[in-house]
């Protein structure tokens, strides 16, 4: 499925290297990974099942994981 991963909202988002994340996300099993919004946002984008959300969300970079469109009422 398509997710969204927000990337740890402690740094800068012009601090994560898109080739260390991508390298992170892929050995967690990520695939797909559009980089395309990290450097102004902090966002990556990608293919992962369910299975391995937790694998991804427990990388150090990694603040959270969520489906494309999913939506969380307040």
């Amino acid at each position: 499925m398509r997710v969204h991963i927000t990337l740890d909202p402690d740094c800068s988002p012009q601090e994560f290297d898109p080739q260390e994340v991508r390298s992170q996300l892929e050995e967690a099993g990520v695939r797909e990974i559009s980089t395309r919004h990290l450097a102004r946002f902090g966002l990556v984008s990608g293919q992962l099942d369910r299975g391995q959300f937790a694998a991804v969300e427990a990388l150090p970079i990694v603040h959270a994981v969520e489906a494309d469109g999913v939506v969380k009422a307040i």
